[in-house]
Order: structure tokens, then sequence, then C-alpha cells
């Protein structure tokens, strides 16, 4: 049983900033910092400073839950127990408005996403959870505040991108991964990115711009939502997260990482408009199917390398 007080306080303020950094992956503190920075950004051109007071909340709470419940010291240290948290709670304050009950719904999904991680582990037999504590938990608050669909069908159209539109939305992108629209946002986040790893930065600089590319050829799409980055961000991660966890022969590794990010753009296409029947947002759902299916894929590949 380990005592109270073992973590220090410098350890505590990387711990919550590392929180920010798993966002995309990244157990990094100056990472984490300039992803915070983005978020007091977004807000402040959001005019929504509850989003900054939410994010903290979620950053302190989850963890603050998980070291008094005896979870593993050095995920609560990595910022594990609280990218899903911060996730959440920034949904909440975009999602629906201040209130009591927007209060108690960010109070009881903390807690909620400390008690149903490891449920989750357990249950999916060794995948990584990823984000799915927070999109879980964020349908289930918008189903209880009744929050209408964000997402509204529109009609088929021809999208015309400038070359100004695609700078825009590339880096745009990055912001919505944390569910916000901002430029400066987003180069804050790329410069966080730089900062913990270039070659994800590169990565992801290249897939950003390819699904800006390919929006073009989506008919159900409207400018803006590609302009703000609604169309780029699950590939992003989903690069990421191919980078991060591909073993093995390289070869192999580039044609199922190409494919599971190409299954992310298509799933959320497939996926976007039943998600908006049910009044649920899409969130990072294709990112999270997509990159479970490349780990079932790997691990399969890798049995049959080792029986032949």
């Amino acid at each position: 049983m380990k005592m109270p007080g073992t973590l220090t306080l410098k350890v505590a303020i990387g711990s919550l900033f590392k929180g920010f950094s798993q966002v995309i992956l990244q157990a990094n503190t100056a990472t984490g910092i300039l992803f915070f920075a983005a978020i007091v950004i977004a807000g402040i051109e959001a005019q929504k400073p509850e989003l900054i007071l939410y994010s903290l909340v979620g950053a302190v709470l989850s963890p603050t839950l998980a070291y008094a419940m005896n979870y593993a010291e050095d995920e609560i240290k990595n910022g594990i127990w609280g990218y899903n948290a911060i996730l959440y709670s920034i949904a909440l304050s975009v999602f629906t408005p201040v209130s009591i009950q927007n209060v108690i719904l960010l109070i009881t999904g903390n807690v909620g996403i400390v008690v149903l991680t490891p449920l989750l582990a357990k249950c999916l037999g060794g995948l990584p959870v990823l984000t799915m504590p927070f999109i879980m938990m964020t349908w289930l608050a918008c189903l209880l505040a009744n929050v209408p669909s964000t997402v509204s069908s529109v009609e088929t159209s021809e999208l015309f991108l400038h070359p100004v539109d695609y700078i825009t939305a590339s880096i745009n992108n990055y912001m919505e991964i944390f569910l916000l629209s901002s430029f400066a946002g987003g180069a804050l986040v790329m410069l966080g990115l730089a900062l913990s790893d270039r070659i994800i930065l590169i990565i992801t600089m290249l897939v950003s711009v390819l699904s800006v590319f390919l929006s073009q050829y989506d008919e159900h799409v409207t400018l803006n939502q590609v302009v703000n980055g609604l169309y780029g961000y699950n590939v992003i991660l989903t690069s990421v997260a191919v980078v991060l966890f591909g073993k093995g022969n390289l070869k192999v590794n580039v044609i199922t990482g190409a494919w599971c990010v190409a299954f992310t753009l298509i799933s959320g296409m497939v996926l976007s408009p039943l998600f908006s029947y049910w009044s649920l947002p899409l969130l990072t759902f294709p990112f999270v199917l997509s990159t479970w299916i490349y780990l079932f894929v790997q691990k399969n590949l890798n049995m049959y390398k080792t029986i032949c």
C-alpha cells in the first residue's frame, strides 16, 4: 500500500501537463503546456472561459481520484489518467451550457472515467482503451442532457478549396483533436508535437494535408467543416497511433498503416450520418475503431509469422 504524499509538487504538475500531451499519445510536460496554451487561446477566441476551467478540472480531478484509488503511480505520473478526463470536460463545455446539471455531469463523468477505464481495459483483452472512456462518457452526458445533433445533413455539392483553405484546414485539424477550432491553437499543438517527436509531426502534417485534399471527393461535406478541422483530426490521431504501435516489418507496417488511415476517413464518412441520427457527436470513434483493427491485424500477422 503506497503512502500518501509520495507525489511531489513538481511530479504532480508534470503529471497534469502530461495529461494534456497524452491527448495525442505523447508523454512530455513541455508539449502538454503548449497543448494547454492552445486550449486557452481557443477558449478566449470562442469567448468561453469555461473551456479552460473545465479542462483543468479534468486534468486535476481524474488523476487525483486515480491516486486515491491506488492506481499505478507510473501511469498517473505519465498523464494516462488525465487525457480522457480532459477531453470529456472540454466536450461537456462545448456541447452543454454552464448550469448546475452541467457541473454535476462534469464531476460524475470524471468519476465515471476513473471507474470505467480499468473495466474497459479488461474487456478489450490487451487492446489499449485509447479515448474510448471519453467517448462513452460524452455520449452518456449528451443523452442525459438531451443535446441536439451537432452534425447536420447537407445537400450534395462540389467543394472548392483555395490554397489558403489548405493551410487553414490542415492546421485546424490539430486543434479539432481537442474539439475546438483555432488556427493559432492548432499552430501551438503542432509546435508541441515538434518538441516531443518531430517524425510524428512530419507524418501527421502529410496526413493532415492529404485529408484536406481528399475532402473534395466527399460530396456531403461543407467548406466550413473542412476548414474548421472537422474532417481531418481523426486521421492525425490514427497516424500517430500507427507510428507508436507499429512493430515488425516496416513495409508491412506502412501498408497496414496506410489502410488504417484510409479506413479512418471512410468510417468517419459512413458513421457521421448514423451518429447524427442518434444526436450523438462522432468524436474520436473512427480513430479508436481503426487503431483497434490495426492492432488486431498486427497481432494476427505476427502469430502467422511465428507459426510459419
